[in-house]
């Protein structure tokens, strides 16, 4: 199981509609209002099985189909590492997608961190660092 938010002291191990719960309260929390029109930036860290598996275009295209912008890209550590931009909403649903992931991937960690909109329209694959 995937263990949410630990880089804001967070450490929610268990059950996804546990991390879903609190990931709904945290990014009800983090907005300024709390309109269903919040927009919401959102930069992630995926650990776990998730390079060579397709990760990188199955995110992309939950992006494009949701509507949020940002980008994507593998670090040398063998993590993924996003920034995700949106409606409060998408961008919940891009981060339960990240916690899901293709088959072949397995997720064992996904960290969050509040962040700036991103300067490019659209979602991106980004060169590896």
């Amino acid at each position: 199981m995937a263990t949410l938010w630990q880089g804001y002291g967070y450490a929610v191990s268990g059950l996804r509609s546990l991390q879903l719960l609190v990931l709904r309260c945290y990014l009800h929390a983090m907005s300024d209002n709390h309109s269903e029109e919040d927009l919401t930036h959102m930069r992630l860290r995926i650990e776990g099985r998730v390079q060579a598996v397709g990760y990188r275009n199955f995110i992309i295209a939950e992006a494009q189909r949701l509507g949020v912008d940002g980008w994507i890209r593998n670090r040398s550590d063998g993590t993924v590492e996003a920034l995700a931009s949106g409606e409060t909403k998408a961008v919940e649903a891009l981060i339960t997608a990240c916690m899901r992931g293709p088959a072949g991937s397995k997720i064992d960690n996904v960290e969050l961190h509040n962040s700036k909109a991103p300067e490019e329209k659209g979602f991106h694959r980004r060169p590896s660092v």
